[in-house]
């Protein structure tokens, strides 16, 4: 939407207003006078990009936000933003002001009567230019390595590879619900993308139910083909789901959009200011390669330590390699031996999240460990200790209270009532990632068992 069909939707007041911040003739009462009064004030792109210095960082961020992730804003979308941006207690409506009295987003009624918020189109221009110049600003490109790695659609043709195989074989299961190892090396063998089976770990656990037990890509893929139902775990084998075929009958470009999709709402749970981070990294890479330490540089303000691992091996391992897997960015090794990366030519920019699930924070409070300990953040435990206790036998109470699984808990549950179905959902509610597939798996058998 054009500036000037937004101010022609306003009324006169909403306009005065904009008049007074730009120090026009806010007394006026003809609709014409203001809205030129306000074109001339507001100025031209290079002026908005001045403009956004004024703020400090979160409103810049917020304001980033508003002009890369998606067209169209509801009251629920900017209380998330604001909730995301500024954490509890700030409220969304005062921020929302101060955007909006610059003229900057406007509040438009649908033709369902709904209240929508749009930023015109020049402001929308004026933020990415910005964005653009202060990204490229820190990037420093450097020149083209003499070999780079470039996946393109490979995660889309290796999840086909994994349903055919599961389709064609029905692999058995281990008691946990895992593909058996030899399992593993099959479907890795005709993949593009090789991996190994894990080695034995103690900590691994927040970007998915099966992260625990398969690499990190592979773990991705079968998530998201669990997810969706394109796969069903049996008690002990591994079928093809109903909407399989359906899926599969795509084109690779509606593919990859789900599975993007997915990725980004799976890992906003470690990292919450993930779509920041791809809107940063998405303008920095578009132009050249930037070495990895200074897209490190860049990402500061965004992505930090996530408990067992530290900010570097987020971006490294849970960005930067997850958007080469999904062949957004290019990787090489440059002159100085040093890692770098490239936006691809598939890649569009900069990668919004428009169509992305809300995450809700609201109460997730517990951290589900693959070998069944529960953590409990302190301001949770009041409101999550009660139903929790009913289902897990508390370790120990100093600093996060810990809570363990044990197939007595949850034959006591199910004598209290409790199905394993409700335990496994409760759990999903108040984790702050995804339940570990072996945790739910034994959770289900154990309910099932003899008292």
């Amino acid at each position: 939407m054009r500036l000037t069909e937004c101010l022609n939707e306003s009324d006169v007041r909403a306009l005065q207003r904009i008049a007074a911040h730009y120090e026009e003739d806010f007394h006026s009462s003809s609709k014409m006078s203001l809205i030129q009064g306000i074109v001339a004030g507001m100025g031209r792109r290079t002026e908005i990009c001045r403009r956004i210095e004024d703020f400090p960082p979160l409103m810049k961020d917020v304001v980033v936000a508003l002009a890369c992730e998606r067209e169209v804003w509801s009251a629920e979308d900017l209380r998330a933003l604001v909730g995301r941006v500024f954490g509890q207690g700030v409220e969304w409506r005062e921020v929302a002001d101060r955007v909006m009295e610059r003229g900057w987003m406007f509040p438009l009624r649908s033709s369902r009567s709904q209240v929508l918020y749009h930023l015109p189109d020049e402001v929308r221009d004026g933020v990415r230019q910005w964005l653009r110049e202060k990204s490229r600003k820190g990037a420093e490109h450097v020149p083209e390595p003499l070999v780079w790695k470039d996946e393109s659609l490979a995660i889309v043709r290796d999840t086909a590879v994994f349903l055919a195989y599961v389709g064609r074989r029905e692999p058995e299961l281990t008691g946990e619900g895992v593909l058996y190892r030899r399992h593993q090396q099959q479907i890795f063998q005709l993949m593009e993308i090789r991996e190994e089976p894990l080695a034995p770990v103690t900590w691994r656990f927040g970007y998915g139910r099966r992260f625990y037990d398969y690499p990190d890509r592979f773990a991705m893929i079968y998530d998201f083909c669990y997810a969706k139902g394109y796969v069903e775990e049996g008690p002990e084998r591994l079928a093809l789901g109903a909407r399989a075929r359906e899926w599969l009958a795509r084109s690779d470009g509606e593919k990859w959009k789900e599975m993007f999709s997915f990725w980004r709402h799976l890992y906003r749970r470690a990292i919450p200011e993930l779509p920041m981070a791809l809107i940063w990294l998405s303008e920095a890479c578009a132009q050249g390669w930037v070495r990895e330490d200074r897209l490190d540089a860049l990402l500061v303000p965004y992505v930090q330590g996530y408990y067992y691992e530290d900010a570097e091996t987020v971006k490294h391992r849970r960005i930067y390699a997850m958007l080469v897997h999904f062949g957004l960015l290019q990787c090489g090794t440059g002159e100085d031996g040093r890692r770098v990366y490239r936006r691809s030519e598939m890649a569009g920019g900069p990668w919004t999240v428009g169509d992305e699930p809300r995450v809700s924070e609201e109460s997730r409070g517990i951290v589900v460990q693959p070998h069944f300990e529960i953590l409990v953040e302190p301001r949770w435990v009041a409101r999550l200790a009660l139903d929790l206790g009913t289902f897990a036998e508390p370790v120990s109470g100093e600093g996060f209270p810990v809570y363990r699984l044990t197939r007595r808990s949850v034959r006591g549950a199910v004598d209290r009532g409790w199905s394993g179905a409700d335990m496994v959902n409760w759990l999903r509610r108040h984790c702050r990632h995804e339940v570990p597939g072996n945790v739910e798996t034994q959770i289900l058998q154990w309910a099932k068992g003899p008292s």
